[in-house]
């Protein structure tokens, strides 16, 4: 009897161990995935604009002053836009003329978030090619001050916020003092 007892002990902590090792490779497999999109998301983004030089692009700006919105749990990027937020559109003429300012968005040295919060959408932009699809997307700003780019969670990065700095007037770009500590 004390060795079926000790065998279903073992049994278990091998279960419990088994399944430790597996919550451990898929929350691995899961940022994985998610650095790999974002490189794809930044590739692709580049090919874009080496292909067709910015015509046709455009570049659309949602801001809302966290004194105008109520405080919500969440508030995704279509209820920032349905809000009736400040709005700023850049057309492809005065893209073209910021170039330069497309080196800023790339994913080297992006860190995923290691303990993900909710988007609470007060600032977003979103590039658009020729054919209107969205190439890229970035929401400003999950609970911890995390940025959203097409919907994976990041660390806050200054370059995201250095790219809008010619299209919206300042106070725009000072989202952040809302959860700074």
């Amino acid at each position: 009897m004390k060795d079926f007892i000790n065998s279903r002990k073992l049994l278990l902590v091998v279960f419990v161990l088994s399944l430790m090792l597996l919550s451990f490779t898929l929350v691995s497999c899961a940022e994985l995935i998610q650095s790999i999109e974002l490189n794809t998301i930044f590739k692709d983004l580049s090919a874009n604009i080496e292909k067709n030089t910015l015509d046709g692009f455009r570049l659309e700006i949602y801001h809302t002053p966290s004194s105008i919105l109520e405080w919500a749990s969440t508030i995704s990027v279509d209820d920032l836009i349905k809000s009736d937020p400040e709005k700023y559109f850049v057309d492809s003429v005065t893209l073209t003329k910021y170039y330069d300012n497309f080196g800023y968005l790339n994913s080297d040295g992006l860190v995923l978030v290691k303990e993900s919060s909710k988007l609470q959408a007060r600032l977003c932009y979103i590039i658009f090619n020729e054919k209107n699809e969205r190439l890229l997307e970035v929401a400003f700003c999950g609970f911890n001050n995390s940025i959203f780019v097409n919907g994976i969670e990041i660390e806050y990065d200054e370059r995201f916020i250095n790219f809008l700095k010619p299209f919206v007037p300042t106070e725009v770009l000072n989202w952040r003092f809302i959860y700074e500590k």
